[in-house]
C-alpha cells in the first residue's frame, strides 16, 4: 500500500571492490573546551583511492526545481529515520526507529537488507565517500561500564571492523579523502585514553602517536555537536571553535567543504567553513546540501505543543534567494529530506507513517 501524498503523482515501486586494510589509528591530545575536557582525534586510513570524485552535476537554482513522482520505498508497518543516499547514488541507508539498526535499500525498492543491529548504531553514521562502507558508532554495555565503539562495516561482504574502542564519549564519525585514501574522523571528549584496531587482528591497544605531518589540515573537516552547540574542529588554532550562537543542531558540511549549515533555534545557519561570515537562512530543520553545494532542502514543521500538525520541505539557495516550497502536503508530513549524489531526486521520511520515500525532482 503506498502511502504518498494526494497531491504528488505516486509511482508504486516494487516491494565492489573490498576496501585495502586498515592502518593503525593515530592521536593528537587537544585542550580543554568550556566545561568538558577535549580529549583526542582519532583517525583511521582505510586505503582505496577515490575513483568517484567527478565534478558535481550542474543543477538549476531552487526556484526552478518542482516535486514530481514519489516511491515509496518501505511498507512493513515498522518505523524508520534517517535516510542517506550513499555517494556512488547505489543504495539509500536508513535507521529503525530508536537508531539500534541500519539498513540498506536500493532506489527503485529491491535489495533491501539489514547490515548492522547494535545500540545506537543508526545515529548520524557516515557513508564512506566511495560508498563501498559505512562508519558508525555503536554503545556497548559492560559491566565496567559503557563503552563506545568507532566501527566499519564493508557494504558487499558486511565484515564490520572496530577502528576505536573506548569508554569515553566520541562523536559521530565522519569520512575524508586524503592523499593516502580514504579517512575516519572522530572525537573523543574525555580525559581518558581511547584504543585503536590493529591491522594485525590481535587486542587493540593503546596508540599514543602524534598526528603524521600536515594531517592537521584533514581533522579541519570536523564538525561535531556538543552541549548544546555546534563546533568545528580548527586546525591552524589546534583547538575547536563555536560556530553556534545559541543551541545549534544538525550540523552538516557542504560537498565542496567550504560552508556548513546547521539549526538554531528553529532557524537555518550557514558559515564559512573557517567560521566566517555567519548568518541566517531561514525558518526549517534537517538541512541536506545539494550535490553542488549551491542549494538546500530541508524540513518546515509545525506542532501543536503536543504533536507535529504539519511538515513540508522547502528549497533555498545558498546565498539565501529563492526560498522555495517543494511539498504542500496536508496529509502528509514530509522530513528529513537528503539529496541523491545526481541532484534528481530527495529522499525523505514521513514523520506521521515512519515511512522512507523518494521524490524525483522536475525542471
Amino acid at each position: 500500500m503506498q502511502l504518498c501524498p494526494t497531491s504528488l503523482a505516486c509511482d508504486p515501486g516494487p516491494a565492489g571492490r573490498q576496501p585495502a586494510p586498515a592502518r593503525p589509528l593515530t592521536h593528537r591530545r587537544a585542550g580543554g573546551l568550556g566545561r568538558w575536557f577535549f580529549g583526542w582525534i582519532g583517525l583511521a586510513t582505510l586505503g582505496g583511492l577515490c575513483s568517484l570524485c567527478a565534478a558535481p552535476p550542474s543543477l538549476p537554482s531552487a526556484g526552478q526545481l518542482r516535486a514530481g513522482t514519489v516511491v515509496q520505498l518501505t511498507g512493513d508497518g515498522g518505523h524508520y529515520t534517517q535516510p542517506v543516499w550513499s555517494p556512488d547514488g547505489r543504495w539509500i541507508a536508513f535507521a529503525r526507529a530508536g537508531f539500534g539498526s541500519i539498513e540498506i535499500i536500493r532506489p527503485d525498492g529491491t535489495g533491501r537488507r539489514l547490515l548492522v543491529s547494535a545500540p545506537r548504531a543508526g545515529y548520524r553514521f557516515a557513508w564512506s565517500p566511495d560508498g563501498e562502507a559505512i562508519a558508525f558508532l555503536s554503545v556497548v554495555e559492560t559491566p565496567e561500564g559503557r563503552r563506545h565503539r568507532v566501527q566499519e562495516i564493508e557494504i558487499t561482504s558486511g565484515r564490520v571492523r572496530t577502528l576505536a574502542d573506548t569508554a569515553d564519549e566520541v562523536s559521530w564519525p565522519q569520512w575524508e579523502w586524503n592523499e593516502s585514501g580514504k579517512r575516519v574522523v572522530w572525537l573523543v571528549f574525555a580525559g581518558r585514553e581511547p584504543t585503536g584496531w590493529r591491522p594485525d587482528g590481535s587486542s587493540p591497544k593503546p596508540l599514543r602517536r602524534p598526528l603524521p605531518s600536515g594531517a592537521a589540515t584533514l581533522t579541519n573537516a570536523a564538525v561535531f555537536y556538543r552541549d548544546g552547540h555546534v563546533w568545528l574542529w580548527d586546525a591552524k588554532q589546534n583547538a575547536p571553535r563555536r560556530l553556534s550562537r545559541e543551541r545549534g543542531l544538525n550540523p552538516v558540511r557542504s560537498p565542496d567543504g567550504a560552508r556548513v549549515v546547521f539549526s538554531e533555534l528553529n532557524t537555518l545557519m550557514v558559515v564559512n567553513a573557517d567560521g566566517s561570515e555567519l548568518r541566517e537562512l531561514a525558518r526549517g530543520h534537517h538541512p541536506a546540501w545539494s550535490p553542488d553545494s549551491l542549494k538546500l532542502v530541508f524540513d518546515v514543521a509545525r506542532d501543536d505543543g503536543h504533536r507535529i500538525t504539519s511538515s513540508d520541505l522547502w528549497l533555498i539557495n545558498a546565498d539565501g534567494s529563492e526560498l522555495t516550497p517543494l511539498t504542500q502536503t496536508p496529509d502528509a508530513l514530509e522530513t528529513e529530506p537528503n539529496w541523491s549524489p545526481d541532484g534528481r531526486r530527495i529522499v525523505y521520511r514521513l514523520e506521521d507513517k515512519g515511512q522512507i520515500c523518494v521524490l524525483n525532482l522536475e525542471w
